[in-house]
């Protein structure tokens, strides 16, 4: 039985191919060699995205560049890439039930990163609106620094007048 080293450079080497990104990346590649804007016309990825997955991949020698001037071309270097994508294909086939939903790039995934978007944009001008309050009670002298941590203190004219 393997060791428990073993099981973790095993899950290691299955995480590299956890990626719906990076197996598109390995199914193209395996079709033939192909620089970032390529491999990005033909997977439907932008290329930031991509060359993050494609710098993991290298890392770990699964897939291997070569230099022609300035372009990068890559290729996939693993010899055993074939046949374990056949493998995990016939897995997904006969073990994994359908999915019910759309993923990246459905109308879900799509509504879902809007949404991030919203709540990340209302967080920020939730910030500067806090930002700019403080600002304006600290000119109107409503609020007052203290000490050195930084703190403030309501004025008791604000208090007698609002409060």
């Amino acid at each position: 039985m393997p060791t428990r080293q073993e099981f973790a450079r095993t899950a290691r080497a299955a995480s590299l191919l956890s990626s719906p990104t990076r197996l598109r990346i390995l199914a193209s590649l395996l079709q033939a060699e192909a620089s970032v804007s390529e491999l990005a016309s033909r997977i439907g990825a932008d290329r930031y995205r991509l060359s993050y997955h494609l710098a993991i991949l290298r890392r770990y020698a699964v897939i291997q560049p070569t230099w022609h001037g300035r372009l990068i071309v890559y290729r996939v270097a693993a010899s055993e890439t074939k046949q374990i994508l056949a493998v995990l294909d016939r897995f997904r086939m006969r073990h994994l039930p359908p999915v019910s939903r759309p993923t990246r790039g459905g109308k879900l995934q799509e509504a879902h990163m809007k949404m991030r978007q919203a709540r990340t944009c209302y967080d920020h001008l939730g910030g500067l609106a806090a930002t700019y309050l403080l600002a304006e009670f600290l000119r109107r002298r409503w609020l007052v620094r203290t000490g050195l941590p930084p703190a403030c203190i309501w004025v008791e004219r604000w208090e007698r007048r609002y409060g």
